[in-house]
């Protein structure tokens, strides 16, 4: 809403323009009258968005063109202009842009909403929409989608109805126009393709405008612009995106990073992981402990009524001994969202700020997993973690079986495959990470395996794939377990001291 100063009295004498003056409350006196059509005072906004600049980028081609051709035509006789290109391309974000340009009004208009049952009601508003522009002018009338007024399998005689309405409404503009001495009302139509219209429709634009796919440096600066308030990771290189988005269009552009962040927010979105207490397996005192933890307060929340409230669980030992499969399970089994963080994740160079970090991290039911916990129990024992947890390694024959058949539950195994023996073979310090190692080189042999029938004849790509007694001799005899007596010996002194504490 804009107030324009019509006159200026001093002294009871009309003033003319220029000069400076001072309005104050006891003196001055406003009268507000009716409303005057004026011109769009020029506005200057730094870090304008693409879609509300005044120099769209990759658009400043089309925008000056049509400037170019509306300027000589306004205060004189009203200017049509036909502007055509593909859907996305920006043809209304480059009308807008020459509109404010030129100080002008807007008056957009969907030819869906013009469309109706019969040609009368289709003139009827087409008339109004020019009347509308003419009682705002100076304005730009900007017809979306002409080419939908004239309805694919009407009656020819209809869409002669309304293509002559049209163009008498596009030919006598300054007819129409009762009591202004400056006409200043353009007509800009928008179509996907020319040939969408008749020869007639396009006679009574006195200009037609291309839109041209964008080269390479304009969808460079369109990338940048669309891009200038997304947090783009360190790897994005805007110059060579625009080199793969050769005819790409500047819609196509904008949903391209708008996919892209949706991308990155399914990337990031918190899950509840699919893992069963199938999946882990052994383990059994250590899951007891963390469902006595972790379920208990959810199955009976009337538990925290009385002081009952947890705080979190610790789970410490060697690496690849399962602590964070059995989280994941955990999450599962409970219902639970699971979120990882790592550690460097928390650091970060500001004072202060790994501090916050890390209370945000914790502001929910925690469970840490470390496989050094001396650093981490020290400095975290203010927490006062619920449970310390050690999850070692499965040193029993039974415990390493019911850890094999869980990784194995997805596998196709030879009738002849005997389990007992591959436990027997292990070494005797063996985490369940490396059993699952062990799987995976039983599988590649017996890939290669099949591979090398193939190649005989002897098989097809159609069979399934079966583990062999074979395949894990294979993988037996290059299998080294990751973690050494002398480190397991180190682990279990730790446990010691911390249950004993």
């Amino acid at each position: 809403l804009y107030f324009k100063v019509q006159k200026l009295l001093q002294s009871g004498a009309e003033r003319g323009g220029g000069g400076a003056f001072l309005a104050d409350k006891t003196h001055t006196s406003l009268y507000m009258g009716a409303s005057t059509n004026s011109r769009v005072p020029p506005c200057c906004v730094e870090a304008e968005p693409l879609w509300s600049s005044l120099s769209p980028p990759g658009l400043n081609k089309t925008v000056d063109v049509l400037i170019r051709l509306i300027l000589p035509h306004l205060e004189h006789r009203d200017c049509t202009v036909l502007l055509h290109g593909p859907a996305g391309s920006g043809k209304v974000t480059a009308v807008r842009a020459a509109g404010r340009r030129l100080n002008l009004h807007l008056l957009k208009v969907d030819c869906v909403t013009v469309c109706a049952d019969t040609p009368a009601a289709v003139e009827a508003k087409l008339k109004s929409a020019f009347q509308r522009a003419e009682a705002l002018q100076p304005c730009v009338l900007l017809l979306r989608n002409l080419q939908l007024l004239l309805r694919a399998g009407g009656a020819a005689e209809d869409d002669g109805r309304v293509q002559a309405a049209l163009c008498q409404l596009l030919s006598s503009a300054p007819a129409r126009l009762v009591n202004v001495s400056c006409p200043d009302v353009v007509v800009v139509a928008t179509v996907c393709r020319a040939r969408h219209l008749s020869s007639g429709v396009m006679g009574a634009f006195v200009h037609q405008v291309e839109m041209e796919s964008p080269a390479e440096e304009q969808r460079l600066s369109m990338l940048v612009s669309l891009s200038r308030e997304l947090p783009l990771g360190r790897d994005v290189d805007l110059q060579r995106l625009s080199k793969l988005t050769a005819g790409y269009l500047l819609g196509d552009l904008s949903a391209l990073l708008t996919e892209a962040g949706r991308a990155a927010c399914r990337r990031l979105i918190h899950q509840i992981p699919n893992v069963r207490w199938e999946d882990v397996g052994g383990l059994e005192q250590v899951k007891k402990e963390v469902l006595d933890t972790v379920q208990l307060p959810l199955q009976r929340p009337e538990l925290l009524s009385l002081g009952l409230n947890r705080t979190g669980v610790l789970l410490y030992g060697p690496p690849g001994t399962g602590k964070t499969l059995l989280a994941k399970a955990v999450a599962t089994e409970c219902s639970m969202t699971f979120l990882s963080v790592k550690g460097p994740e928390l650091i970060n160079m500001y004072v202060g700020q790994s501090e916050e970090n890390i209370r945000e991290g914790l502001n929910i039911f925690t469970l840490i997993l470390t496989a050094e916990p001396p650093l981490l129990y020290w400095k975290m024992s203010l927490l006062r973690f619920d449970k310390l947890v050690y999850v070692g390694i499965n040193e029993d024959r039974v415990s390493k079986l019911k850890v094999l058949k869980a990784i194995l539950r997805k596998f196709q195994l030879e009738p002849s495959v005997n389990l007992q023996d591959i436990v027997d073979h292990c070494p005797a310090v063996v985490t369940g990470a490396d059993l699952y190692a062990l799987c995976s080189d039983a599988m590649t042999a017996a890939i290669k395996r099949k591979i090398h029938l193939i190649e005989d004849g002897l098989d097809s790509e159609d069979s399934p794939i079966f583990l062999s007694e074979e395949d894990f001799s294979v993988a037996l005899n290059n299998f080294k377990p990751s973690v050494s007596e002398k480190e397991l010996l180190r682990y279990q002194n730790i446990h010691q001291e911390l249950s004993g504490k």
